[in-house]
């Protein structure tokens, strides 16, 4: 995430609700007015961007809750600023339909935002709105230490809430709730009675991948990667070729330390994905031992997909540490993103011909 989405979210911490109130103007994605034409109903202009219109028919009131809260679930697939915007907004709108949608769109921010953005919401006074922020942050409990900032009755809280969940899923008969009250399960460290709805949604659901990645995870959580492996290679053989399965199974590869067999899986999950910067970022990393051309490509191909500092950063961290003749011109780029110490740091580790 880069340094202006970073400036955004901890600006948008103490916005106030900021939703338009009247037929005439809709508050758009950078927080300023945008002139609506009272004669065709559309927005004066419209950009291009997905997430900007995305975002824009999120906070426009004049159209229904459901509309707008369709276009606040679509948010939560990427970040974005407009859409950071219209789910803090959202996330403080007197409707619950919307409050909940907002939720789903807050999903792709970092956990520290995100739990300052979203935790209020776990004493709502609607409970489909309580458990939607507990489906919503649970997944996170393990990291929620890390944080530094939560207190005591506040991860109480979101306990309660998760309780609320477990009860409201029990009574759901459909497949999905099913999986995810097993991800609750998993989540709240509750393992075997993660891995007995895990095996029923595998009868229920065998062609969905998340229900092995899932079980997959709830295994690693307990530190069982051979079983892990196991589960994933069962999948890799029944479904079609699946970048996430072959990922996962990589991670867990490493765990068993079998360096030389991760690699290849990440291989395959990156070439799968293709246009994955996280994979391929990760290959980079993975292929490093085994084939030094084929990591720096790897990288590279990361930046080129993402754009991302730390991407560019790998690059030049492999460039620098094995002598790439464009070196310089990688230090020279990555200088704009970066403070001069980290360039510093890059340099001291350059080789030179």
């Amino acid at each position: 995430m880069n340094k202006t989405m970073i400036l955004a979210l901890s600006t948008l911490l103490a916005l106030p609700t900021a939703i338009a109130s009247s037929d005439d103007e809709t508050s758009s994605a950078d927080g300023s007015s945008a002139a609506v034409s009272s004669a065709s109903g559309s927005a004066q202009s419209v950009s291009p961007d997905p997430t900007a219109q995305l975002a824009f028919q999120a906070q426009d009131v004049r159209l229904s809750d459901e509309q707008r809260a369709a276009a606040l679930r679509a948010l939560g697939s990427q970040a974005s600023q407009n859409g950071l915007v219209a789910v803090a907004r959202g996330l403080k709108d007197e409707s619950p339909i919307i409050r909940e949608a907002a939720i789903i769109g807050a999903d792709p921010y970092p956990l520290e935002y995100r739990w300052r953005l979203v935790s209020p919401l776990l004493v709502d006074d609607v409970a489909q709105v309580r458990i939607t922020a507990a489906a919503g942050l649970l997944k996170e409990l393990d990291n929620l230490d890390t944080l530094g900032q939560v207190e005591h009755q506040e991860k109480q809280h979101l306990m309660d809430a998760a309780s609320e969940l477990i009860t409201h899923l029990k009574n759901q008969p459909d497949d999905a709730s099913n999986l995810l009250l097993a991800d609750v399960y998993r989540w709240t460290k509750h393992y075997e009675l993660a891995k007995e709805k895990y095996v029923e949604s595998k009868k229920a659901m065998p062609d969905n991948p998340q229900v092995w990645l899932s079980l997959a995870d709830n295994y690693r959580a307990q530190g069982m990667d051979d079983r892990a492996v196991a589960t994933l290679n069962q999948a890799i053989d029944l479904l079609p070729p699946n970048a996430n399965l072959h990922f996962s199974k990589s991670l867990a590869l490493v765990r068993l330390e079998q360096k030389v067999q991760a690699a290849k899986e990440s291989h395959l999950a990156a070439t799968i994905a293709e246009s994955n910067s996280y994979y391929w970022y990760i290959n980079g990393v993975l292929q490093e031992e085994q084939n030094l051309a084929y990591s720096t490509k790897s990288f590279e191909k990361a930046y080129m997909l993402s754009g991302a500092p730390e991407h560019l950063y790998a690059v030049c961290d492999i460039y620098a540490r094995y002598g790439h003749d464009n070196t310089d011109e990688c230090l020279e780029e990555l200088a704009n993103a970066a403070p001069e110490e980290v360039i510093q740091q890059l340099r001291d580790k350059q080789i030179t011909h």
